[in-house]
């Protein structure tokens, strides 16, 4: 049981950057939503947290293993 808590966030993860690739200006604050500059870097920082949810995913497909 306890093998699937970071599969299960490492998904979560993966699923919250996606949010950020897909629909930055609302995972931005409502203050900075007109700032391109942050728009783009809330865009950057998603694929940043894709790419640690896979990484996650790895290290859990590791240990099982």
């Amino acid at each position: 049981m306890y093998d699937l808590i970071p599969f299960i966030l490492g998904t979560l993860t993966i699923l919250l950057g996606g949010y950020m690739v897909i629909n930055p200006k609302n995972a931005t604050k409502k203050e900075l939503r007109n700032d391109e500059n942050i728009v783009k870097k809330t865009k950057k920082n998603g694929f940043i947290v894709i790419i640690c949810g896979i990484v996650i995913i790895l290290i859990a497909i590791s240990r099982v293993m």
